[in-house]
This record gives C-alpha cells, sequence and structure tokens, in this order.
C-alpha cells in the first residue's frame, strides 16, 4: 500500500508539472515583479549589518512558493507566500535592533508580531499611517490584509481552511487552485509595497519604475500623490 501511493504521489506531482509548471511559473514571474523591484532597491540602500539575512530569504520563499505551486503543491505553497510577509516585516524593525535581534539568535526568544512592527512603524517613521490610510483607500488586492487571509490557512482552525489528505496523491490540488496561489503572490507584493512606501524610504524621483508603475491608477488626486511624498 505505501508503495502504491508513493508512485500515485510521483506520478500526480510529474503529470501536474509537465501539464501546467510553466504556466504557473510564469504566472509567478509577472506576479512577484514589484515585490522583487523592492527587495533588490533595499538590498542595494537600505541593508544595516543587522537581520540582513531576513531580508535575503525573501526572495528565497518567492522562489519556494513558485516551485511548491508548480509542483500542485498548494498548502506550503501558502505557507512560504505568508513567510515572504513574515521576513520582510521583522527585516523593517530588527534591521534597527540589532541588540533585540542579538538576544533573538541567541536565545530564540524575542520574535515580533505583525501589530507589533507596525506600531513601531507608526510611532517612529512620520507620515507612516497617512501614507498606508491611502494605500489602503486604493488598493487593487482582494483581499485588504492578505496576510490575514495567509494566517487562516497557517493556523488552521477554521473548517474552511483545513486540508483534507487521504492518500498521499491527495497533496497536488486542481490547477485553478495553484493558480490562485500565483494570483496570492500579486496580492502580498502589493501589501508590501504599500508598507514599504508608507514608511517612506524613497523620494518620489527615486522610485523605481516598476514601483512608480503600481501606483498609476491608484493615486488618482494630487492630493494622495502629496501625502504619499511629502
Amino acid at each position: 500500500m505505501k508503495n502504491k501511493q508513493k508512485k500515485e504521489l510521483i506520478e500526480s506531482a510529474r503529470r501536474f508539472i509537465e501539464a501546467e509548471g510553466e504556466g504557473i511559473l510564469t504566472s509567478y514571474e509577472e506576479s512577484s515583479k514589484l515585490l522583487l523591484c523592492w527587495l533588490e532597491v533595499l538590498r542595494t540602500h537600505f541593508l544595516t549589518k543587522t537581520a540582513d539575512k531576513l531580508l535575503f530569504a525573501v526572495s528565497s520563499s518567492v522562489r519556494e512558493a513558485a516551485a511548491l505551486s508548480a509542483l500542485g503543491l498548494v498548502r506550503p505553497a501558502l505557507f512560504s507566500l505568508r513567510a515572504q510577509a513574515d521576513l520582510l516585516l521583522s527585516w523593517l524593525y530588527f534591521k534597527d535592533h540589532p541588540i533585540e535581534y542579538d538576544n533573538l539568535c541567541r536565545t530564540g526568544d524575542g520574535f515580533v508580531l505583525k501589530k507589533e512592527v507596525l506600531k513601531y512603524l507608526t510611532d517612529y517613521y512620520p507620515g507612516f499611517s497617512e501614507r498606508l490610510g491611502v494605500l489602503n483607500a486604493t488598493a487593487t488586492r482582494s483581499e485588504l490584509d492578505v496576510y490575514r487571509l495567509l494566517s487562516a490557512h497557517v493556523h488552521s482552525q477554521s473548517p474552511f481552511v483545513i486540508a483534507e489528505v487521504k492518500e498521499l496523491k491527495d497533496i497536488v490540488r486542481p490547477k485553478e487552485i495553484s493558480i490562485q496561489c500565483a494570483r496570492l503572490q500579486k496580492d502580498v507584493g502589493e501589501y508590501l509595497n504599500d508598507i514599504l512606501l508608507s514608511v517612506g524610504l524613497l523620494s518620489e524621483a527615486a522610485t523605481p519604475e516598476t514601483i512608480s508603475l503600481s501606483l498609476i491608477g491608484r493615486l488618482k488626486t494630487q492630493g494622495q500623490r502629496s501625502v504619499m511624498f511629502k
């Protein structure tokens, strides 16, 4: 029975990636452009030599999500999508807190939650809340708080997100669900883009074209643009 299920699992994953893998990987390539652009900017200009590995790991999680989705492995792909947000939010906090990060690395204690990071950014980065308010009001993603959606899958406390795997091959999900993961990658990118723009790291003149283009159609008034780049 074990050998039979193992062979079925291998065959199911093989058939899926041969039939759908290229299309799904192409979708991820497009949907991750905004986030990957930000990662290049951050690696080039904003490293502090504290918690740099957290930032580097975000791009690894993008590749991980793409690879898992191309195999039809939706559930672990969702974990990788949320990891991107966890890593980047943690980096935003710990890059400015070397003592706290050293303690975390030594003891395993002192993790920060999303709520704590957003409070830190609100308290110490002037204009953060105002800019984020504009971007929340003009968001194009399907879920405003995509982190909350992904957390529901990670914590698995609702019957809507509990996995049902009766045989090993059942972890390979239908094409339509894997495509949804690629769409979620775009939503994660916009969610993190909005937080990074709200921090105010970039002037309007220094904003790369990929990031500027993502705002076209969102900032509809001069007042909104003035809030973003004041």
